[in-house]
C-alpha cells in the first residue's frame, strides 16, 4: 500500500519542532523530519515532538553534504569515527519508532575509493544501523554516485540485493534518468518515495498537482513491482508560497492513490 505524507524538508527553515507540529496539527499522520541540528538528536528533543500520533517513516541527517567526507575516502578512522557519531540518527530514529534513514552517499566528482569499496562502506553504515531498528537508505541524486539506474544495478548485485532505495523524482529528473527505469532497477528494494511535480519550463521542484507530470504510469509502475511503503513530498521551500499549498499536494496524491 502507497501511503502519502510529507517531509518537514519542505518547511526549512522554518525550526524543526514548528515544522512537524505544523504538519501534525493539520492531520498529515505520515512524515519525515529532516533534523537540522544536533540539538535535534538529543531524547529529549525527540520526546517532545509534537507528533500527535503521526507515524515518522523515516528520518534526513542535515550532515548528507558531508557524507562524501566522512564516510568515502580512503582515510579509514574518519569513517569509523564518523559511524560513531550516526549512531546519534540511528538513537533518534529508535526513539521517534522510526525505522528508516535516508543516506546520499558520496558525490559524482572527486571521489577517491572505487564502486565496490563503496557498495562496501554503505554496507557497513547499514549492519551499524540494524540493532537501532533502523535499515539505511541509498538516495539517488542527481550529483551523487548513486544517480543512474546502472549504479543501482550493480549496487544490487553486488550487495547481493541487501540494500534498501529512495527514489525521489526530481533527482531523477534533474540527472537525465527515466523515471520509471529507475523505479524498475530498484525493484524490491525499493522502500521510501520523495515526490514532487515538474513541468516543461524546467521546473522539476513543484507540488505535486501544480504541474504537468502524469503519475498515472508512475503508480502503475509502483504497483507492478508491489511497492509498499510511503510517498513523502519533498520540495524546497521557495518552491511554493503559502504552507497550505503542501496540504493541496497531499490531497491531490491522496485522490490519485485511492482511485
Amino acid at each position: 500500500m502507497i501511503v502519502p505524507g510529507i517531509s518537514s524538508a519542505c518547511l526549512y527553515p522554518c525550526p524543526t519542532e514548528e515544522a512537524v507540529g505544523y504538519l501534525t496539527d493539520r492531520g498529515v499522520n505520515h512524515i519525515e523530519i529532516f533534523f537540522n541540528s544536533p540539538s535535534e538528536l538529543q531524547k529529549s528533543f525527540t520526546d517532545a515532538l509534537p507528533l500527535n500520533g503521526a507515524t515518522v517513516h523515516a528520518i534526513h541527517p542535515f550532515t548528507s553534504a558531508i557524507e562524501p567526507l566522512f564516510f568515502f575516502t580512503t582515510y579509514e578512522r574518519r569513517f569509523y569515527d564518523a559511524l560513531e557519531l550516526y549512531k546519534s540518527y540511528f538513537c533518534a530514529a529508535q526513539n521517534l519508532n522510526c525505522h528508516q534513514m535516508v543516506l546520499h552517499g558520496d558525490k559524482v566528482e572527486k571521489h577517491t575509493i572505487d564502486d565496490e569499496a563503496y557498495f562496501e562502506r554503505v554496507a557497513k553504515i547499514r549492519e551499524a544501523a540494524r540493532p537501532y531498528g533502523v535499515e539505511v537508505l541509498q538516495e539517488n541524486l542527481s550529483i551523487y554516485r548513486c544517480r543512474t539506474p546502472d549504479f543501482v544495478r550493480r549496487m544490487r548485485a553486488y550487495l547481493h540485493d541487501d540494500i534498501g532505495f529512495v527514489f525521489d523524482l526530481k533527482q531523477a529528473v534533474r540527472s537525465g534518468a527515466d523515471p520509471m527505469d529507475m523505479i524498475d532497477t530498484m525493484g524490491p528494494c525499493l522502500k521510501h518515495i520523495h515526490i514532487s511535480d515538474h513541468d516543461d519550463g524546467g521546473h522539476d521542484c513543484l507540488i505535486p498537482g501544480c504541474g504537468n507530470f502524469d503519475y498515472r504510469p508512475l503508480l502503475d509502475k509502483l504497483a507492478a513491482i508491489s511497492y509498499d511503503g510511503a510517498m513523502l513530498i519533498e520540495v524546497y521551500r521557495h518552491n511554493y508560497g503559502r504552507p497550505e499549498e503542501l496540504l493541496d499536494g497531499l490531497a491531490f496524491l491522496k485522490n490519485l492513490i485511492q482511485e
